[in-house]
């Protein structure tokens, strides 16, 4: 038979350790832990084929933080992710569920260290692995709908001025191990926000020095130096409210087919207006629309679609994610929003969104098209259920023939079903001071 330790001994044993510990540390050291945990459950027929059965799944995402703050300066972050289907398999195809196999999937999210002031009062450094986000996520954004989630790593500064906070980042896409050269992709940028104005203003350039064709290509040309300049604006003017951004994008890229440099201009122009009605209830209404220029001729040495690889689209472009990758062709959305809070602790939203092709796409029968489709999004939510929000909602896509071809090549061309999605989210967190 074990003897059991009384409480108080284990409670000595700590005190003896914390007596050897400096006084500085267990005074000017704070330690905090977060978690969150979030199980979705999806129904997905989004290949408008009628002999096709909807496919059903539920995804697991687990999220522990721990921070460290050190004399109330100093930031270490640490967080891991475990991000993983029910009922699936591991790099080795092994059944997970119900058996013994492991599927060492533990990454870190996040794991960076912030220094609040540098040295200089508003000067604060960051470095390591980190979500950002410029504005409103529509250009670079963390995209939490991910069941993993976009994180970055380099470093970044900020500067804060009292009437604007500046902020550069140098950030490292791929970091390959080249003999001769470099083949990096770099991504270096500075963002100013202007609280006076409501406004953003941002520049970034990439460059993938990976050269086109190989490195047996005898064109030295890096596959892409882009510039991209724009903006973001949010404010309110009394029951209205405006949200807009705007960027341009310039530079060069390479084609393939022959090889040969292409002269990049693009652009995105997004907008939207709501306005709150007087009700008793709070409720919304917004028009929007959503623009992304497109190339109408893929064969000349200039190249017009507007590529946004980093910003969110579930949130701005329709729950059913038809186009999270952009297209040559770009693409038109013209929607309207509507949500209300029934009663305490309850919103209801709803989204239409007609879409379009930016410039001509060939559809199946060899016609140019600029058709795609409508579709109707409807969302509930609460925080009604003590310690935990959940979330609901339903899709409908309603597509054009050369739409529904053009994507998914259906087996009749002459007959395709709605898309329909849905989905039930689950999703709680913590946090404690230690």
């Amino acid at each position: 038979m074990t003897r059991r330790r009384p409480a108080s001994f284990v409670l000595w044993i700590l005190v003896g350790i914390s007596t050897l510990m400096p006084a500085s540390v267990l005074a000017e050291t704070k330690i905090s832990v977060s978690g969150q945990m979030r199980v979705r459950a999806e129904a997905d027929k989004k290949n408008f084929d009628p002999a096709a059965s909807p496919f059903q799944f539920n995804d697991l995402r687990t999220r522990l933080g721990i921070e460290a703050v050190v004399e109330s300066n100093t930031h270490l972050f640490i967080q891991f992710q475990d991000s993983r289907r029910l009922g699936g398999v591991n790099a080795s195809s092994d059944l997970l569920s119900g058996t013994t196999a492991d599927a060492k999937n533990v990454d870190i999210h996040q794991a960076y260290l912030l220094v609040d002031r540098l040295g200089l009062e508003g000067l604060a450094l960051q470095a390591g692995r980190f979500e950002m986000e410029i504005g409103n996520g529509r250009v670079f954004g963390s995209n939490d709908w991910s069941n993993v989630g976009r994180t970055w790593e380099g470093a970044s500064l900020a500067y804060a001025l009292p009437a604007a906070r500046i902020h550069t980042y140098s950030l490292k896409r791929l970091e390959p191990s080249a003999k001769k050269g470099t083949r990096d992709f770099d991504i270096f940028g500075i963002n100013c926000k202007l609280p006076g104005p409501a406004l953003d203003l941002f520049g970034f350039y990439e460059r993938d020095a990976a050269l086109a064709g190989g490195t047996g290509n005898l064109h030295d040309l890096n596959l892409l130096d882009r510039f991209d300049f724009g903006l973001y604006h949010k404010r309110s003017y009394g029951s209205a409210d405006l949200e807009m951004n705007a960027v341009y994008q310039a530079g060069e890229q390479a084609a393939a087919s022959p090889i040969r440099s292409q002269d990049i201009s693009a652009y995105l122009a997004t907008a939207e207006v709501g306005y709150a009605l007087p009700t008793a209830r709070k409720a919304r209404l917004a028009l929007g629309i959503d623009y992304a220029s497109g190339d109408s001729d893929p064969a000349d040495d200039t190249y017009g679609a507007y590529s946004g690889l980093y910003g969110r689209t579930h949130r701005f472009r329709g729950f059913m994610d038809y186009f999270g990758a952009y297209r040559p062709e770009g693409l038109m959305d013209l929607m309207t929003r509507a949500s209300v809070e029934p009663c305490s602790g309850w919103t209801l939203k709803a989204d239409a969104h007609y879409f379009r092709t930016a410039a001509p796409y060939t559809d199946f029968e060899g016609k140019e098209t600029q058709s795609v489709g409508v579709e109707i999004d409807v969302v509930a939510s609460t925080s009604r259920v003590a310690g935990v929000r959940v979330e609901g909602g339903a899709s409908v896509f309603l597509p054009s023939k050369s739409f529904a071809n053009e994507i998914y090549k259906l087996r009749d061309p002459e007959k395709t079903d709605p898309g329909f999605w849905a989905y039930l989210m689950l999703t709680a967190g913590f946090g404690k001071d230690l």
